[in-house]
């Protein structure tokens, strides 16, 4: 038998055999292609693969996350994880298919990218004050985000919202994880600054460390942690909204020619709920720097070293009726002098009258009232202060 082999060559592959003396053409597919590629790639980067060219083919290509195609070189953008593993090739030509070849795609694993962050809303926020914090992170297969606030505390989540106290310096750090392990962490320094009640007496006496709202000299009369925000005069809760305080008479005597002989009268009105049991209530007074409590009796009043406090509010069995109350603060013997110097309440200007003020604190029932009140006449006399209005 006379056998003739012909041969075309299409790149290196051999693709046709032709048997004469058979009459026959048989078919021989291309060789399994050539396979390149740009392995190992970076996370979010661009994969090229790679097929040396057969003369006439065309290809398929396969390969991890679904991944087809039919160009001879493609490319694949932002590559994750998923991208990584085995793609196979064919070549096809004149109807033949080769034998597919593979090649492994390794794509190297990066932490995940801080975009943005983090970042305190607002930037320079009071003690006790929250603060949202955030943070734009990214990565391919998802990132999980843990905080450490700098005071003992955590949290998670990209955005986050926290209270720092007291006031100071806090590392607030964030670190974000992806799901190989990876991490990326930034620090926020942040500063954060003091708060104060209102009023117009000396900012000593009206420093709030923890910016629950309420003094820190108050709070130490009070029994409370002026550092810690879940500790207050009302039971774990903020001061809330200040109410005005209706004072109807007020007069303070300061003699500082001897020494415990200072004196304070107010008196005003307070509203009052029904249904109210007011032996055991609370109530604490701030006068200029000048602080007391007082736990009511039976008879609603109460004493606290130099001074007296009486609430006069109807009642029925022991429970108030509503309405609004008259109330009166008295003290005695008491030294006040150096408290009030910064309200301009001194020994100064013999003989002459001037207007001062003195802000005066009450809380009652879980609320803040509060008023400066005006004394339009002060006056100094053989070193005795008298203010009266």
């Amino acid at each position: 038998m006379f056998r003739i082999l012909l041969a075309a060559l299409l790149g290196t592959t051999l693709c046709l055999a032709t048997n004469v003396s058979a009459g026959t053409v048989q078919r021989v597919p291309p060789a399994p292609p050539t396979l390149n590629s740009n392995s190992p790639v970076l996370e979010g980067g661009q994969l090229t693969l790679q097929a040396v060219i057969v003369i006439g083919g065309t290809y398929i290509w396969t390969g991890p996350n679904n991944f087809v195609s039919n160009e001879q070189n493609p490319l694949i953008n932002d590559v994750g994880q998923a991208h990584a593993g085995t793609y196979s090739c064919t070549v096809t030509v004149n109807g033949e298919t080769s034998a597919p070849s593979t090649i492994n795609v390794v794509v190297t694993n990066q932490a995940p990218r801080i975009n943005s962050g983090p970042t305190a809303n607002p930037a320079e926020p009071t003690a006790g004050v929250d603060v949202g914090l955030s943070v734009d992170a990214v990565d391919k297969e998802g990132a999980t985000i843990a905080w450490d606030f700098g005071d003992g505390t955590t949290g998670t989540g990209p955005a986050v919202t926290h209270a720092f106290t007291p006031a100071g310096t806090y590392n607030v750090k964030m670190t974000a994880t992806d799901s190989l392990g990876l991490k990326s962490e930034r620090v926020l320094a942040l500063q954060v600054g003091v708060n104060y009640v209102q009023g117009v007496g000396k900012a000593s006496e009206r420093l709030d460390s923890d910016g629950d709202g309420f003094a820190d000299e108050l709070e130490v009369q009070a029994g409370t942690d002026k550092n810690n925000i879940s500790s207050t005069p009302f039971d774990g809760q903020k001061a809330g909204t200040v109410q005005p305080l209706t004072i109807a008479k007020m007069s303070t005597t300061l003699v500082f020619k001897k020494d415990e002989n200072d004196s304070l009268q107010i008196s005003g009105t307070l509203p009052v709920p029904a249904g109210l049991t007011l032996q055991g209530q609370t109530v604490i007074m701030a006068v200029g720097g000048v602080v007391r409590v007082f736990t009511l009796e039976k008879s609603a009043s109460g004493k606290d070293q130099d001074a007296s406090f009486k609430l006069s509010a109807k009642q029925k069995k022991g429970t108030t009726l509503g309405g609004p109350a008259k109330w009166t603060l008295k003290t005695s013997k008491g030294l006040y002098q150096q408290r009030f110097e910064d309200e301009n309440l001194t020994k100064d200007g013999e003989g002459t009258t001037r207007a001062v003020q003195l802000d005066v604190t009450l809380l009652f029932d879980n609320t803040y009232y509060f008023h400066t009140q005006d004394i339009p006449t002060y006056t100094v006399k053989n070193q005795v202060g008298k203010g009266k209005f």
